[in-house]
């Protein structure tokens, strides 16, 4: 994709009128090819008796036409434009003065480059160009009547400025029209490239962040593995309990190891408290939690046999403010029964 945003306005009206210009120089070349081949094979099509200095005349054009196509192809377009303006006016200028002196028509011809002055990006050099076209109408007029002795009426000449004039000002306000066209869409262009800007940013930082995400879930579920690992070979389980709901979150496969389904609220779990512990295990789970911030201990639990478990449990409270307990159950059966 082009970096639009390092375009400047002249860049892309250049780069549009190098397309019409390929378009007028090809249109030229098969005008001045035809009239060539009418000169050379259709008698008294020449606008002189001898046929061979209009002849070599086209024959320039399309020597020049040719170059200018190839500068415009090797990307030199502002070259091309100025080369078609200096041309065009050289070859009416003299056509007027060679052949066709005193027809106003012809004189008609030296309004082109400010027509084709429409191609150029900037204002200014519409302008600069209209200037010296006006020269150049005055001039030839001056020729003819200094020079060759044509009569020619200053009211015609005068009619031919204005209407120079009047053509300057609807081409100027036609390319005006077009590049502002040409701003407007520049305009977008860098806000299209602004935003694809940010939005690539924006999906870099997130694939970093779910990157980061994806690392962190890893190195927690390693953890988290390595500690439940950690717990079954020393005979352990985890035991969390929300005091405000009642509900226990415990490892089911340590509850499972002793016969007991893992609790799912606190009443299953006073159930696997051995009843003569039961009544002491109660009190230190419903002690106020501003009076204890620790539960440790060590209860029978209810099977046939004897069996201990130690509960290391901490105060602690959830995003939402609920109270809870939480930490391991340990068997310490041997250690008990050794004491």
């Amino acid at each position: 994709m082009d970096d639009r945003s390092r375009l400047l306005p002249e860049h892309l009206i250049l780069a549009k009128q190098a397309e019409l210009l390929r378009g007028f120089f090809k249109l030229v070349a098969l005008l001045t090819t035809t009239a060539l081949l009418l000169i050379a094979f259709l008698t008294g099509f020449a606008t002189a008796e001898d046929i061979l200095e209009p002849f070599l005349r086209n024959v320039v054009c399309l020597v020049v036409i040719g170059g200018l196509y190839l500068i415009l192809e090797k990307g030199y377009i502002l070259a091309s434009i100025y080369g078609t303006i200096i041309s065009v006016a050289i070859i009416a200028s003299y056509t007027i003065y060679q052949e066709s002196p005193g027809n106003m028509q012809m004189m008609a011809l030296i309004m082109f480059p400010t027509a084709l002055a429409g191609f150029l990006p900037r204002r200014e050099q519409f302008w600069l160009v209209y200037s010296l076209n006006l020269f150049l109408m005055f001039f030839t007029a001056w020729m003819l009547i200094a020079i060759k002795g044509i009569e020619m009426e200053y009211r015609s000449i005068v009619t031919l400025g204005m209407l120079l004039t009047l053509l300057a000002l609807v081409v100027d306000s036609l390319a005006s029209s077009y590049r502002d066209s040409i701003h407007t869409t520049l305009n977008q262009l860098v806000q299209i490239e602004a935003a694809e800007e940010r939005l690539t940013q924006l999906d870099q930082d997130l694939g970093v962040a779910v990157s980061e995400k994806i690392h962190a879930e890893i190195v927690s579920n390693q953890l988290a593995k390595q500690g439940r690992i950690a717990l079954e070979v020393a005979g352990a389980g985890t035991l969390n309990i929300n005091l405000s709901s009642g509900l226990v979150d415990a490892s089911r496969d340590f509850f499972e190891r002793y016969g007991f389904p893992a609790p799912g609220d606190i009443q299953a779990l006073y159930q696997v408290i051995h009843e003569s512990d039961r009544a002491r295990f109660e009190m230190l789970v419903k002690t106020d939690t501003a009076a204890r911030d620790r539960i440790e201990g060590d209860f029978r639990i209810a099977t046939n046999n004897t069996t201990y478990w130690m509960f290391v449990l901490e105060s602690g409270a959830t995003m939402e403010g609920h109270d809870i307990l939480q930490g391991v159950v340990v068997d310490v059966t041997s250690r008990m029964l050794e004491q």
